[in-house]
């Protein structure tokens, strides 16, 4: 992933990792024929890393909405303290 801070100018890099959360599956058997119920997720939470060109690193923490093209929203905190917002 990459992100850009305006107000320093500054260009991150870095990755993320993500978890499912709300996808469930049922299994059984109706009238001799087995059967699989899926429910699709609900989104997925992540925790990341955004390294800048300026030496800022930011411990990201997004939640992911499923869609044809996904949007979250998340937040960071750098190691200086500063907390930041994202949206994606």
């Amino acid at each position: 992933m990459t992100a850009f801070d305006p107000k320093n100018k500054e260009n991150f890099k870095g990755e993320y990792s993500a978890f499912y959360k709300g996808q469930s599956s049922l299994y059984g058997n109706v009238g001799g024929s087995n059967v699989m119920l899926v429910q699709p997720p609900a989104g997925a939470n992540a925790n990341g890393i955004l390294v800048g060109d300026q030496g800022t690193i930011i411990k990201v923490f997004f939640e992911i909405k499923p869609g044809l093209r996904p949007t979250g929203y998340g937040t960071g905190q750098d190691q200086k303290g500063t907390k930041y917002e994202f949206y994606f």
